[in-house]
């Protein structure tokens, strides 16, 4: 038992390993792994510094031991293996498991230094997310860099896709064995919101008319009849097509016409049984969404170029940020177990979209292998599909700050505004 006596703090040994990892990542170029030897540096230096301030924390101090000797043979055998040939799958394990303890470190972070509020579910799902973000991330930019300085790294999308889906298997699989040792470790479960559970269940016991209002409440700066005149005018065209690939026998086009048809019309059925009625904002960015998508098979603007289908990508990823931004803040507002600050938000939801993009690419590449659908125009083509994904819900989290109830940036306007007065500016 603890009872005051002073612990060892392997600071140095942290250190060291981290310049050991950071040296050999220099002598071979390896920015990617140098950047990661200073995260683990960071993190881990973050975790220490978080006081055991009596014997009811003497379980931090294990915790703080269990982060360290997790991370700190992964970070180790990466830079090893990184070294040699044909450990192209030890290599992924070690990066997306090293990832999952950097996860778990963020969050224990973010809840003792910030106001962050954690539960299992968020720390779950930011656990599984995380690793697979950064994966997508690293993966665009080797593309990006192949693109603009004639580094070589991918052999084609097939080769792209199996890098994304081997960080995805290891980060849920990573994530699951993690989740569940601390979550059934007596020792460990009060820390990373483990113990908390989570007031709304998602998704079955939302209250629809609650959600509704608190949305309208939100979005309340839009003029809500121009929307929905609008959104009308954006549903009957897609409506329109339906006729068209009906009378030309274009039964590709008629179908996916239909199937936007039916999103379409979700949320007038959803205004006519509910009282708040649907935020008029969702509905005209889903309605227009839904008539770009549409509008251009019957016009041939996915023939023409390719850029059509990068419009889609970062509109769809507009729309799905805005979804989450809804749901998120609904799930704060009502949850008196989950606190997310609200500078935190944005990156979450960027987080989030990585990871829905790389489900969405992984998808339509099996289609395309079981159905032989042609979905995925190549290399080029998944790669900029979730860089357009990523722009995408950016446009739409900087256009919720600016057009919405809710301010994002306040404060990383209040830190700038002071560094600047400090710099005489």
């Amino acid at each position: 038992m603890f009872t005051g006596e002073k612990r060892w703090c392997p600071q140095t040994l942290i250190i060291s390993f981290g310049i050991f990892s950071f040296s050999l990542a220099v002598t071979r170029n390896d920015l990617l792994w140098a950047l990661i030897s200073i995260f683990y540096i960071v993190l881990m230096y973050g975790v220490l510094k978080i006081p055991v301030k009596s014997l009811e924390n003497v379980k931090l101090y294990s915790f703080k031991m269990f982060l360290f000797f997790w991370s700190f043979f992964p970070l180790i055998m990466g830079s090893i293996f990184r070294t040699w040939d044909g450990y192209f799958l030890l290599e992924e394990l070690t990066f997306v498991f090293l990832l999952s303890i950097f996860a778990i470190m963020i969050i224990l972070i973010l809840e003792y230094y910030t106001d962050l509020k954690s539960n299992v579910e968020f720390t779950s799902i930011f656990l599984y997310s995380f690793p697979i973000a950064i994966g997508a991330i690293r993966s665009v930019v080797r593309f990006l860099s192949g693109q603009f300085f004639d580094t070589f790294y991918f052999h084609g999308n097939s080769h792209f896709m199996l890098e994304l889906l081997i960080i995805t298997i290891f980060s849920f699989y990573n994530g699951y064995i993690l989740k569940y040792y601390l979550k059934n470790n007596s020792k460990y479960n009060t820390f990373v919101g483990m113990s908390r559970e989570l007031e709304i269940k998602i998704p079955f016991e939302i209250d629809k008319e609650d959600l509704l209002e608190f949305l309208n409440t939100i979005f309340n700066k839009f003029n809500r009849s121009v929307l929905i005149s609008v959104s009308t005018i954006f549903q009957w065209s897609i409506y329109g097509v339906i006729i068209y690939g009906m009378i030309v026998e274009n039964h590709p086009v008629m179908v996916w016409a239909i199937f936007s048809f039916g999103i379409s019309i979700i949320p007038e059925v959803i205004t006519r049984h509910t009282k708040s009625g649907f935020p008029a904002i969702l509905y005209f960015w889903f309605t227009f969404v839904l008539f770009v998508y549409t509008i251009g098979r019957p016009l041939g603007f996915y023939s023409l170029s390719n850029w059509w289908a990068e419009i889609t990508h970062f509109l769809a990823g507009s729309a799905v940020a805005l979804v989450l931004f809804s749901l998120l803040m609904y799930f704060v507002d009502r949850s008196e177990k989950l606190y997310i600050p609200r500078w935190l938000t944005p990156l979450l939801i960027l987080l989030f979209i990585f990871s829905i993009g790389v489900f969405w690419e992984i998808t339509e590449f099996y289609v395309d292998i079981i159905f032989d659908a042609r979905t995925q125009g190549g290399l080029e083509d998944t790669a900029y599909d979730i860089l357009f994904n990523f722009l995408g819900a950016s446009f739409s989290i900087t256009t919720i700050s600016l057009f919405s109830e809710i301010e994002l940036w306040s404060p990383y306007r209040s830190k700038l505004s002071k560094v600047l007065k400090r710099l005489g500016i």
